[in-house]
């Protein structure tokens, strides 16, 4: 278990699942537990083992220095690499286009 991300995502409150090799029936039953429609969710990735979560979201996300086939499979590319300000690059990316939404109307 990576300490740092232990750590964060216990400040957080989140949950946090370690140490997969293939994170996809994870994220299924995960999403079916919590009533989430796949295709209503991101995924954000940086390696291989993120391809088959990312193939059956609604966006697929990568961080500027994922491994080149995930960035290939990617719906957006973030400008930002993993540990250097991802998360919160795709959270004002969500932010600003929910604020066009409400404009809109």
């Amino acid at each position: 278990i990576n300490p740092v991300v232990k750590s964060r995502t216990t400040k957080l409150h989140l949950e946090c699942v370690h140490g997969l090799k293939e994170k996809k029936q994870v994220l299924i039953d995960w999403a079916h537990a919590h009533e989430i429609d796949l295709t209503d969710a991101i995924y954000i990735g940086n390696d291989v083992n993120d391809l088959s979560s990312m193939k059956i979201v609604g966006c697929s996300v990568a961080v500027q220095d994922a491994h080149p086939e995930v960035l290939k499979n990617a719906d957006i590319i973030l400008t930002k690499s993993g540990g250097q300000g991802a998360i919160r690059e795709l959270c004002d990316m969500l932010i600003k286009k929910m604020g066009e939404k409400t404009h809109e109307s």
